[in-house]
């Protein structure tokens, strides 16, 4: 995949799911993305960076035939799957007129598809650093909501004996604080580093305990108002 991009145009939209846009199976497969970047003479001494998103799985990034940013390895094979990457572009990588970007991903024995989950974006480092600067406030912000939440149901649940659905919900909102920490901010690779198979284990894991204890604050919500409606109706 070919494309030629003027800076002034961050992102570069290809297909989410690369390997079923294209149809792709086999043992070892790898997919080469290649967008050609025009550089005015002036913008050759500023600073740029990148903002990969997150790719799936083994990704190499080149710019000018110089590697950037990569993530896991297929020669012994360790998954770099979903780990989002930003990377300050060396200034001695960068050259005046027509650049060069090229993002090499790899599927190994179809364990985890070759993706790019987000847009790719390219620009100015102090534009590209404050874009995702915002959002991970806003995931945090999501993430202090919830959290909030759940303390607030946790409370009221301890302090109201027939209430006691509160405790269910905030048991839901605590999960789902949880899921949105491992699945939306770039702080859990402190927590998780390499380990992407831990990652994918435990985003599942919090993803499956959802539903049900959504369904255990709705059985107790519905009943403690149902024998409320049964004991005024009897009054």
């Amino acid at each position: 995949m070919e494309r030629t991009r003027n800076i002034e145009e961050e992102d570069l939209i290809i297909p989410n799911n690369i390997s079923t846009a294209l149809d792709l199976e086999g043992e070892q497969i790898c997919v080469q993305l290649q967008s050609h970047i025009r550089l005015h003479p002036d913008d050759s001494r500023k600073s740029f960076a990148l903002d990969a998103g997150r790719l799936s799985d083994v990704s190499r990034i080149y710019f000018n035939n110089t590697l950037i940013s990569q993530r896991g390895s297929l020669n012994p094979y360790q998954p770099g799957a979903f780990r989002p990457q930003i990377v300050v572009i060396p200034a001695d990588a960068i050259r005046s007129g027509s650049n060069v970007l090229r993002i090499h991903l790899c599927s190994y024995r179809g364990y985890y598809p070759i993706q790019a989950m987000d847009p790719i974006q390219i620009g100015p480092a102090e534009q590209v650093w404050q874009q995702r600067t915002l959002q991970e406030i806003i995931a945090f912000s999501f993430l202090a909501f919830y959290l909030m939440a759940s303390v607030q149901h946790l409370w009221l649940g301890l302090r109201r004996k027939k209430e006691r659905y509160h405790l269910a919900f905030s048991g839901f909102l605590l999960v789902v604080s949880a899921y949105w920490f491992v699945a939306e901010t770039m702080t859990r690779d402190l927590i998780f580093q390499q380990n992407v198979l831990w990652h994918r284990k435990t985003e599942y894991i919090l993803l499956f305990f959802i539903v049900p204890l959504f369904l255990l604050f709705l059985s107790r919500f519905g009943s403690q108002k149902g024998e409320r409606m049964s004991y005024f109706a009897l009054a």
